[in-house]
This record gives structure tokens, sequence and C-alpha cells, in this order.
């Protein structure tokens, strides 16, 4: 019965073992991740800044072509 139970510890001890190792080879892969998502939530401000900028320009521009529509139609 005794020998039963140390065998049970024994494989519980070697299944944490298995579970430590593989978490310490995970760890730096989640670093690298973590680090890509901050360089992919910088690049998507970024565009998306540079998407509200082309667009603020675009709504001027047609601003001012439908002011110059305007003044051209009411002469």
């Amino acid at each position: 019965m005794k020998q039963k139970h140390n065998d049970k510890v024994e494989e519980l001890l070697q299944r944490i073992t298995e579970i430590n190792t593989r978490y310490w080879q995970l760890v730096p892969e989640l670093e690298i991740a973590r680090e890509r998502i901050k360089e992919l939530e910088q690049q998507l401000e970024e565009a998306s800044e540079k998407l509200e900028e082309q667009e603020q320009k675009r709504q001027g521009t047609q601003q001012r072509t439908d002011y110059e529509a305007e003044c051209r139609n009411s002469r």
C-alpha cells in the first residue's frame, strides 16, 4: 500500500516537473508576443491617425469644391 502511494506521489511530482518546464519554455514566447502586440497597437494607432488626417483633408477639399461650385452657379 505504501509503495502504491509513493508511486502515485512520484508520478504527480514528475507531472509537476514537466508542467513547470513547459511553463518556463512558454514565458519567453509570451513576452515576445506581448512586445509584438505593443508594436501592432502602435502601428494601428499611427494608421488610424493618418486615416483621420486624410479624411479631414478630403472633407476640407470637398467643402471647398462644393463652395466653389455654389459660387459659380450663383453668378
